[in-house]
């Protein structure tokens, strides 16, 4: 993997395809990633057009990965696209990437960068108890799902973002029973944030 920083972790199948994770590794070695899925020899190369810096020879990077069963290769910071709709310019809605590399940097800034594991998921909100929720699947860390619903509202996902890693990092720190979803710990852990100013460009 990458010292740190996004990256991508390729996975060649035995069908010809490649399996890619995105990956947001912190200097501590924590990490936040998500599968994104598997791609043909062409889609990858167009996934890598939007992520890898322009002089790359994906070229010679894509054979290098037909080469070897698992690479990793380092990519760049993701960027909310915008698009024109009805004559005016608009953010697009974030992806699985921007979720990610938002999730790793608020656990880097805001968290003391605690070595945590974290998998990012977007389900659809009818299969969501509310827009986003934290399960502590993994002894260091666990899933934050957000709701696809949720990505067009980026002042929102990142609230929601800072709200389940609060639980993450509880869990983690061993301070969270999470049957006490909200209680005294919880809000002040909020607090502190809001101390912090995480909140403020945000509200």
């Amino acid at each position: 993997m990458a010292a740190h920083g996004n990256s991508a972790h390729i996975y060649r199948l035995e069908d010809g395809k490649f399996r890619l994770t995105f990956v947001y590794k912190s200097p501590s070695g924590g990490s936040v990633l998500s599968e994104i899925g598997d791609f043909t020899r062409w889609e990858l190369q167009e996934w890598l057009k939007d992520h890898l810096h322009p002089s790359t020879d994906l070229d010679d990077l894509l054979t290098s990965f037909e080469k070897q069963t698992e690479s990793t290769v380092a990519l760049g910071v993701t960027l909310l696209r915008t698009h024109f709709e009805d004559g005016q310019l608009v953010k697009s809605p974030a992806s699985i990437e921007d979720v990610c590399q938002w999730t790793g940097e608020y656990q880097q800034r805001y968290f003391g960068d605690r070595k945590i594991t974290l998998i990012a998921e977007v389900i659809a909100n009818k299969h969501l108890k509310g827009t986003a929720c934290f399960s502590p699947t993994l002894p260091d860390g666990g899933a934050i799902t957000v709701s696809s619903e949720l990505l067009q509202f980026q002042s929102a996902l990142r609230i929601s973002l800072l709200h389940e890693l609060i639980h993450a990092n509880l869990f983690v720190s061993g301070k969270h029973d999470p049957d006490n979803d909200h209680g005294e710990a919880f809000k002040a852990e909020v607090k502190r944030l809001m101390n912090l100013g995480a909140y403020d460009p945000l509200l």
